[in-house]
């Protein structure tokens, strides 16, 4: 657990150093996907009783391009659900002003929070909602050289669609489990999220049909015929 804490603790800091810079830290992080992809990597040794030491946790760039690509494929196909809805909202309220002449009071202004908050909730459903067909696609890239940016993707899609209700409630549970360490001022994050990562692993070796052989092996056991 000291390991994945003070891994885990880096890279708090290195996103938050990210935030810092304007514009160039979205990018940056971005970058630092791979940063994540440790949590897998030891995670892995462990199960397969191989050595690992600190910066174990950091040959997740062993994959990073391919990573990175992923990541920037599920910025865009979240934006394509996004970007229709933040539409609809901006066009919602920019009705209720029109309509509304006493925005500039206490009500108008309440009015127009009573409308917002509906849509952001309804927005974080639609984003709950697709989460769980994303999930899957860096473990797929750091555990097989077979399947690249956009086909750890499609795999990802494919492994949800077939436990599609059971992954959702799985991860809404972890969603959960990690806002509610980061209402403990962030520092639960420094549990939840390591947690969140081992949890997720377990759960692709499992919905995937891996056995405990060795990483080299395991483009063998990813079972996938009967999903396409």
């Amino acid at each position: 657990m000291g390991s994945f804490v003070g891994y885990g603790l880096v890279v708090m800091i290195i996103n938050l150093l990210s935030k810092f810079l304007p514009l160039i830290g979205y990018v940056i992080g971005l970058l630092l996907t791979p940063l994540y992809a440790g949590f897998y990597v030891v995670a892995n040794k462990i199960t397969n009783g191989e050595r690992y030491e600190f910066q174990s946790f950091f040959e997740g760039f062993n994959r990073a391009l391919e990573m990175i690509l992923a990541s920037i494929f599920k910025i865009i196909i979240s934006l394509f659900f996004i970007i229709p809805y933040l539409i609809i909202i901006f066009y919602s309220i920019s009705s209720k002003i029109n309509f509304n002449s006493n925005f500039d009071n206490f009500e108008g202004i309440f009015s127009i929070v009573l409308l917002i908050i509906p849509m952001l909730l309804f927005g974080f459903v639609i984003f709950v909602l697709l989460l769980p067909f994303l999930i899957w696609t860096d473990l797929i890239i750091l555990f097989s050289d077979k399947y690249k940016a956009w086909d750890s993707l499609v795999l990802s899609f494919k492994l949800t669609l077939k436990n599609y209700f059971p992954i959702l409630i799985f991860a809404t549970i972890l969603l959960l489990l990690n806002i509610f360490g980061a209402v403990l001022f962030g520092f639960g994050l420094l549990f939840t999220i390591p947690l969140t990562y081992c949890i997720f692993y377990a759960a692709f070796r499992d919905i995937a049909n891996l056995s405990n052989d060795n990483q080299s092996n395991i483009d063998e056991h990813l079972i996938v015929d009967d999903l396409v």
